[in-house]
This record gives structure tokens, C-alpha cells and sequence, in this order.
């Protein structure tokens, strides 16, 4: 009979038929073999699982033993066939692999793009970072209130490290009494997309100590993230300064206002006296 064929196996069945009617065909034994292979064993049972076969044409070879125990050498043959797994199959290999190369292209163009991107972005850091050490003003680039870069000299400024400040809200380092003003500038900074901010006003170092200090503002793109970059120096001797000229002009001020008044009362005591005499 036909195999019947599912995936790479096939169920081989087979009839036997005896010329007299002895013995009966259920009892004749039989043999068989596939594809020229080793012989089963003589058995009445007329029904075979074979597995495991390539695709492709192949071929069952069938004996059945005689009442005396003789029998036919050349058997009976028949042909069946196991088709190719469809994952095998040219129309469908030849595509697929074409896919995967592309895929594999694809990566390989995309990882040393990005490989290159990332060495470009290394390159362009460290210069980054050349530049901003040896400036003597501080540097700082926040997003929102948070900080997300300072150089030394901010370093110096604020007697805080940078790990510190990459820890810390702009306002930490912000004095009390300036918070507004500062939060007022970055406001501006933040709506005015062409140009600077600039203002002056205080900040407290991790020692306690309140500086003045003169700071400019504007846009950033750090690393994809909208920011802002400040740069600032301190002016707290000039600040210092200014408050001592205010202090000797108003003192000024209170001498010539006295010094008038003496010559007022010395010129009303002249008058006085000339008149009395």
C-alpha cells in the first residue's frame, strides 16, 4: 500500500496473500528493509514506523516467507517520497538568508556608526573638558535646577567638589536673598532663545562664607538635553569696594553738611554781634 508520510517519517503498510488459502494472510510472516538497508526481522505484523529519513525518493523492499519456509529473494518493492521541509527549501532559503545577510549588514553599518559617533563624542568631550579647566571662570550647565556638568574653577568658587555639585540643585549653592533673582534670570534665560542673561548676586560657599559674584546665562544643548550655561567670576572685593566709597561719600556728605552748618551759625553769630554793637 502507499506510505503514508508525515514530516521526515513514513508508515509503511503491505498485504500478503497466500495462492491456497494456507496459511492465511494475517499469519504469513514477513520482512523488510528500506532503501536497500538491513532486514527486519520476520514478523506477522505487517505495518512498520520508519523515521528519521532524508527528503527525497525512497524505496521499501518487502519478502514474505512460504509455507516451507522459502521465499521470493527479489520481494516485492514500491516507492514513496519525503518532501523537503518547507525551512529547507530553496524559495524559501535563498530569500531568507538574503534577509539575514541584509540584517547583518544593516547591524554592522549601524555598530560602527555608532562605534564612530561614540569616539566623535569622546573626541569632542575631552576637548570640552580641556578648554573649561584652564578658563579661570566658573562654569556651570544645569537643566532646570539640577546640574549636570561644572569645571574646576567652579570647584574654587564654591569650595565644593564636583561630585558634590552634580549632587546638588543650583539653589543649594544660591544665597537665600538672591534665590529670587536668580530664579527670575533662568526664567528669562529660558524664554530668550538668541541672547545672554547677565546679573549679579550672591552665593554661599560650603564654609559658610557669602560671595558676590558677576554671572551670565544662556542656552545649551548638552549631550541632547536642553540646559542652560552659566559662567561666573567673583566680584566680591569690588562689591566690597563700592560699599566703602558709598560709606566715605555719605560720610563726605555729613561733613560738608556740618561744615555748612558751622559757617551758617558762625555767620549768624557775626551778624548778631555787629549789631549789637
Amino acid at each position: 500500500e502507499r506510505a503514508a508520510v508525515l514530516g521526515n517519517s513514513a508508515v509503511l503498510q503491505w498485504k500478503t496473500l497466500a495462492f491456497w488459502g494456507d496459511p492465511s494472510p494475517a499469519n504469513i510472516a514477513t520482512r523488510y528493509r528500506v532503501d536497500d538497508g538491513k532486514w527486519s526481522r520476520w514478523s506477522t505484523t505487517h505495518t512498520a514506523n520508519v523515521n528519521g529519513l532524508s527528503s527525497g525518493d525512497h524505496t521499501v523492499q518487502v519478502q514474505a516467507l512460504g509455507l516451507f519456509g522459502n521465499f521470493d529473494p527479489a520481494g516485492n518493492r514500491s516507492l514513496f517520497h519525503i518532501e523537503m521541509p518547507v525551512y529547507k527549501h530553496p524559495l524559501v532559503v535563498f530569500p531568507t538568508v538574503g534577509v539575514v545577510i541584509l540584517v547583518m549588514v544593516f547591524g554592522a553599518t549601524l555598530f560602527f556608526r555608532k562605534k564612530e559617533h561614540h569616539a566623535q563624542l569622546r573626541e569632542s568631550e575631552a576637548k570640552f573638558r580641556a578648554i573649561t579647566a584652564t578658563t579661570s571662570s566658573a562654569i556651570f550647565i544645569h537643566s532646570g535646577l539640577k546640574m549636570l556638568f561644572v569645571n574646576p574653577s567652579a570647584e574654587v568658587l564654591t569650595g565644593y567638589t564636583e561630585e558634590e555639585l552634580l549632587r546638588s540643585s543650583m539653589l543649594d549653592i544660591v544665597h537665600r536673598d538672591s534665590r529670587e533673582e536668580f530664579v527670575r534670570m533662568s526664567q528669562r534665560t529660558k524664554n530668550n532663545q538668541d541672547g545672554m542673561q547677565r546679573s549679579e548676586f550672591m552665593i554661599v560657599k560650603k564654609n559658610g562664607e557669602s560671595r558676590w559674584i558677576d554671572y551670565s546665562e544662556g542656552r545649551i544643548d548638552f549631550y541632547g538635553v536642553a540646559s542652560m550655561v552659566g559662567t561666573c567670576f567673583d566680584i566680591t572685593n569690588r562689591k566690597n569696594a563700592e560699599k566703602k566709597n558709598l560709606a566715605n561719600q555719605e560720610q563726605l556728605r555729613s561733613l560738608a553738611t556740618e561744615l555748612s552748618s558751622t559757617e551758617e551759625r558762625e555767620r549768624r553769630r557775626m551778624a548778631t554781634f555787629l549789631h549789637d554793637s
